[in-house]
């Protein structure tokens, strides 16, 4: 087959999939986050839940550099939720470890899925200094 010939890859459809799929783990996990310190947004805190702002965080670099390596625009996996982003090193050491317990959950139990997670209302937006 001629190099002409090979199909192209719509790379934006696989990033928008990886940022969904990297969000609702990124969420799942902060519930089963060990130690977890207060959440400092009332919001995350009355549904029990991580609703809060993704935000960009040095602390992805090496699944960034990953996603960039194989031709994305490493995006995806650029952002946190922001109580994960703000923790200090020694939460966000747990908060890796919950990830691992989560992905060994997903691993031997192919039944489950990742919950998305959005805002119930949409009375005030998210505004973060980028």
């Amino acid at each position: 087959m001629a190099k002409s010939e090979i199909p192209s890859i719509d790379l934006s459809a696989i990033d928008e999939r990886l940022a969904d799929h990297h969000q609702r783990f990124a969420r799942t996990a902060v519930l089963l986050w060990p130690e977890q310190p207060r959440c400092g947004l009332r919001k995350c805190r009355r549904d029990h839940c991580c609703t809060g702002p993704m935000v960009k965080s040095e602390r992805t670099s090496g699944a960034t550099a990953a996603q960039k390596f194989m031709g994305l625009s490493g995006t995806a996996a650029a952002r946190l939720p922001l109580c994960v982003a703000m923790a200090t090193d020694w939460h966000y050491e747990n908060y890796l470890k919950a990830r691992r317990r989560l992905q060994a959950m997903l691993a031997t139990d192919p039944t489950l899925h990742l919950p998305r997670y959005d805002r119930q209302l949409t009375g005030r937006r998210w505004v973060l200094e980028e």
